[in-house]
């Protein structure tokens, strides 16, 4: 069949879209989408009528929704760019609004005879014998199959969920142990942090441990000592806490690492660590014995170096197996499996996610991992994986233990969300601009009456403009995500970069023009003073390094020989920093030097250079800036334990817009697994 969709046709049978002789080949989910957008009579659908539709009995989580919208919207829009095909309705669903109509319905009859031939009267017996022989079988077939593919669906999905916690806050950092202790931190509204244990049904018990400067913490599997991480500007330890007397027990001095987890080998006798050795760096993961104090990695080989590395951990509690993610693309990621024995890798499952959470079942080899709102599991002995449950918030922590109703599986879950504050630096006063549920970030202000910001507001992350008391969604063919832009200096057009490539999207016309392709592999991008140059960071020659592309001759020349990554021009030269190194650095005439050494390179997100005063952020102390001249530092904000680093100066240096989270709340879910296998 064929459609008319405004200038578009749509052949169903070719699955693909035509439009002035380009063509475009639909993917299954674009397809079934527009099936049920254009097949339907209701003028807008729901995103549960949209499943029902275009998935009917799969369990389908709300990034994939959005993600299907989008990838439809980016093909109907490639062939028609000034057209609105797909309209979002705040809190009811999604509307097609281009018209449709049929041009061709499908052919059912044949255009010329057909000549029969003949059978013998003889044979014609054998022949409907034979067939009413297949038909029957095929039925019982048919029948057998239903049969157990529902007895198969009915042990995969059947479940209970139950609530475990009702505490005023929100819980993280879940862990347990082989007999059903419960191991979490509350932190309640206030930011007050305490560590809880809870068995069974069993009201949860507040432990006398202090948790200042604790990253991370686990439960062992004998339920007996508590494995923690405390980590701090000038050091780390890994320490084991007996549970009968709270002594405390150094295991690792881990100062030469960051962001340090860690996860219990089932028989205790060793630790798995996911660390890195700065914010610049990939995560690796490391196995730590105990009793010979031996330390080695066991990850992520010098090949994928390149990569954010190896994460989320999850030690097996009965069986020599170590499962962990390994991040390929914002999309896409490996989940591997190794003998903890032999270290010899079992398996790799590539999974269409960014893995948030990774547990073992139990009492067997079922793995549970979860991508944002989405609980799934992969069975390790056919590698078959499904979602198992959709959440209504994302998920933060899960794990999985043996309670008196049997095997559980627990999960922590919680939605953030923040305000957008502007601080004058003249009346030291700070007012809220923007106040609503979603996470608002990156605000950015293009004049006193107008900025813009990064929000979920809408389900999926994208681009918004707030002017005056008006709020309006930048319409662009895909996910904005959260990723870095900039603003011009004529405040006319953003800057920013997406798998590589660098686009600028200009707000008077609403066009998004592509300035470098993703051979490039550019990453972080400014612009030059006078808007005709982009200064950007790229690891094409090997290291990150800082480039300059001149929008004129399209020409790009290196700046930079011993590394830079987020970078400004400034009388000549160059203000930046690097990426596996702190510090703040200027190029000039050739020579390199130090101007900040308390400088961390998480500032590549926010500092700014405005003419002679950068500005930067110290964690736990505030917004600095740092005169280029006078070559003195003041603080200018302080920040507080709910400030995210996310700010921008105004080009008239006297207010500072920030990203501020609000108080979280959120408890553990609990789901009774009968036999899921």
């Amino acid at each position: 069949m064929k459609y008319q969709i405004h200038d578009i046709i749509f052949d169903t049978q070719e699955k693909a879209l035509f439009h002035n002789g380009e063509s475009v080949l639909l993917e299954a989910k674009s397809y079934h989408l527009l099936l049920a957008f254009i097949q339907s009579n209701e003028p807008v659908l729901s995103r549960d009528k949209l499943i029902e539709l275009a998935w009917p009995q799969q369990v389908v989580s709300d990034g994939a929704v959005n993600k299907a919208i989008s990838k439809l919207r980016s093909h109907l829009e490639q062939l028609s760019p000034d057209v609105e095909f797909i309209v979002t309705k705040p809190k009811f669903g999604y509307q097609f609004c281009a018209p449709v109509k049929i041009l061709s319905e499908p052919n059912n009859t044949l255009g010329s005879a057909t000549l029969k031939p003949s059978i013998r009267p003889q044979n014609r017996w054998v022949i409907i014998v034979i067939c009413t022989f297949l038909l029957i079988s095929l039925f019982f077939l048919y029948i057998h199959n239903t049969l157990q593919n529902t007895e198969e669906k009915t042990k995969q999905t059947e479940f209970s969920q139950f609530r475990f916690t009702a505490l005023d806050g929100v819980e993280t950092k879940l862990s347990s142990s082989k007999d059903g202790q419960v191991l979490f931190i509350n932190t309640d509204v206030n930011g007050q942090a305490s560590l809880y244990l809870k068995v069974n049904k069993d009201i949860p018990k507040v432990l006398p441990i202090k948790l200042t400067d604790v990253r991370d913490i686990r439960l062992a599997p004998d339920g007996k000592v508590i494995g923690l991480v405390s980590q701090n500007r000038e050091s780390c330890l890994i320490e084991q806490v007996s549970l009968a007397s709270f002594d405390k027990k150094t295991l690792l001095d881990c100062s030469q690492f960051s962001d340090v987890k860690i996860a219990w080998h089932y028989d205790m006798q060793r630790l798995f660590i996911q660390a890195r050795k700065n914010n610049a760096t990939p995560y690796k993961i490391y196995q730590f014995k105990i009793a010979t104090q031996v330390l080695e990695q066991i990850s992520l080989p010098q090949k994928h170096v390149a990569l954010n590395g190896d994460f989320r951990l999850a030690a097996h509690p009965t069986q020599p197996r170590l499962a962990f993610a390994r991040y390929l693309e914002s999309d896409r990621s490996e989940i591997h499996v190794l003998n903890t024995h032999t270290l010899e890798k079992l398996a790799t499952y590539p999974v269409p996610y960014v893995v948030g959470a990774l547990a073992w079942d139990a009492g067997n080899d079922v793995l549970f991992f979860t991508a944002e709102k989405t609980l799934l599991q992969i069975d390790t002995q056919s590698g078959s994986e499904h979602a198992i449950k959709q959440l209504s918030y994302p998920i933060e922590s899960i794990t999985s233990t043996l309670s008196s109703n049997g095997k559980v599986l627990l999960a922590t879950q919680y939605h953030p969300s923040s305000r957008i504050k502007r601080y004058d630096l003249n009346t030291q006063e700070t007012k809220t601009v923007l106040n609503n549920a979603a996470l608002n970030r990156l605000p950015r202000q293009t004049d006193n009456q107008s900025l813009l910001f990064l929000s979920d507001m809408m389900g999926t992350h994208d681009l918004w403009q707030l002017k005056g008391e008006a709020l309006h969604k930048i319409s662009l063919p895909f996910e904005f995500g959260f990723r870095r832009f900039q603003i011009d200096s004529q405040k006319e057009h953003v800057l920013f970069e997406k798998k590589g490539a660098l686009y600028e999207l200009n707000l008077l016309t609403n066009k998004v023009n592509t300035l470098i392709t993703a051979e490039h592999k550019a990453y972080v991008a400014n612009y030059s003073q006078d808007d005709k140059n982009i200064i950007y960071s790229s690891q094409k020659s090997g290291q990150w390094q800082l480039w300059l592309f001149n929008k004129t001759t399209l020409i790009h020349t290196q700046l930079t020989q011993y590394g830079g990554y987020s970078g400004y021009q400034y009388q000549g030269g160059l203000i930046y920093s690097k990426r596996n190194q702190a510090g703040l650095w200027r190029l000039f005439e050739g020579k390199e030097t130090l101007l900040i050494k308390d400088f961390s390179n998480i500032n590549w997100l926010n500092f700014q250079l405005i003419e002679d005063n950068v500005y930067f952020y110290r964690k736990g102390s505030g917004i600095w800036r740092y005169n280029l001249t006078a070559k003195e530092a003041e603080k200018v904000m302080k920040s507080n334990h709910h400030f995210i680093n996310q700010f921008h100066i105004n080009s008239a240096q006297n207010a500072i817009l920030f990203a501020e989270l609000k108080p979280i709340q959120g408890d553990v879910q609990g789901f009774v697994i009968h036999d899921m296998l």
